[in-house]
């Protein structure tokens, strides 16, 4: 019912070593061992008993906390809220490692069993841990109890909680979740200004919020009917996007859908097809790997047409074509020039479809 809040802590194996080398396991890793394969199996009973064991039978304090929190939760399980719940109160009231995780399992429990003590856990812990992950999902959990009563008291919640947090990683999400609020109000410009407050405050690479409050503060332009607004919103969090030296990258999940909303505000609201192109070049150049190359060589190729330059065109669609073969654009790309032929045992719908010629 209660999963674990952070991933467990690999007990160190204390050991004895005995004149020709061998290694005995401690007491503390064979009973913790003994409660982890019995949690796996879902033997709760006998999981609470192996970690009980473990934290009596080791003195690292850090070892005794881990025991004992899987114990409790364990203890929960098998059915015993009562004595699961004094045990994460006793956990979460102490100063060690696993009194936050204890703490929001413990309000996670009240959540559960509708008990309106929840709420004020719930507040300890984002003042409490304002710096912490934690915090983050507790503030969402309160808030969200409070939307079933209304949009206000949410924001009069949120409000109050401005002064102890502004400093805080937490008090991004606080500001987040007003914004969110006052736009469900219709207060567009409002929000759109207090979206950019986040990303200007905590910004990247530390703001967890910062890609996505741009996002929203581009779609708040566009419903207040200022595109070049929203374009220069999703610019904002283009510009910060790093190259990878090693394998992997820096990118955000926001960042390649930006650069595409970009290429159609230009286009479509903007009416600026050059622009439009521009974007979905930088598109092919930078999101190297992204699934969404073929979508980007369609448009750059449609766009280059539509300025009558064909040529153009079908020198995207070539590359297109030879790079996804299996792409629902190949059979559009060979409509569009006679000279490519399909590819061998590609995969590619037979025809093309109407909205994919439109650049729908």
């Amino acid at each position: 019912m209660i999963s674990t809040l952070r991933s467990h802590v690999v007990p160190a194996i204390a050991a004895c070593v005995l004149g020709c080398g061998a290694v005995l396991p401690s007491a503390f890793a064979v009973s913790y061992a003994n409660g982890q394969r019995a949690e796996a199996a879902g033997r709760w009973q006998e999981a609470a008993a192996g970690y009980d064991e473990a934290a009596s039978a080791s003195t690292d304090e850090r070892q005794k906390d881990d025991a004992r929190y899987h114990a409790a939760i364990a203890r929960e399980r098998a059915g015993d809220v009562a004595g699961g719940g004094r045990d994460l109160l006793a956990i979460a009231s102490g100063t060690g490692a696993y009194a936050q995780e204890a703490a929001m399992a413990h309000a996670l429990l009240l959540l559960q069993t509708n008990d309106p003590a929840a709420a004020s856990e719930l507040d300890a812990i984002i003042r409490q841990f304002p710096n912490e992950g934690l915090a983050r999902r507790a503030l969402a959990l309160r808030v969200r109890s409070l939307d079933a009563s209304g949009v206000d008291d949410a924001l009069a919640y949120l409000a109050s909680l401005e002064s102890a947090t502004q400093t805080t990683e937490v008090g991004a999400d606080v500001v987040y979740q007003q914004a969110i609020r006052v736009e469900q109000k219709g207060e567009i410009e409002r929000a759109h200004a207090m979206y950019l407050d986040v990303a200007t405050r905590w910004p990247y690479p530390q703001g967890a919020l910062f890609d996505d409050a741009l996002w929203r503060a581009s779609l708040a332009a566009e419903k207040l009917s200022d595109p070049k607004r929203a374009v220069a919103d999703l610019e904002t969090m283009l510009q910060v996007r790093e190259q990878s030296q090693l394998n992997g990258s820096y990118d955000r999940p926001r960042f390649p859908d930006a650069l595409i909303r970009v290429a159609k505000l230009q286009e479509s609201a903007l009416h600026d097809d050059a622009a439009a192109r521009a974007a979905w070049q930088r598109f092919t150049s930078t999101f190297t790997s992204s699934p969404k190359l073929d979508l980007a060589l369609w448009n750059d190729a449609r766009l280059a047409k539509k300025s009558g330059d064909v040529a153009g065109a079908c020198s995207e669609l070539t590359s297109l074509v030879a790079r996804f073969p299996d792409s629902r654009y190949v059979p559009c790309a060979i409509a569009e020039c006679k000279t490519i032929a399909r590819p061998e045992a590609s995969h590619a719908p037979a025809q093309c479809h109407a909205y994919l010629a439109r650049g729908d």
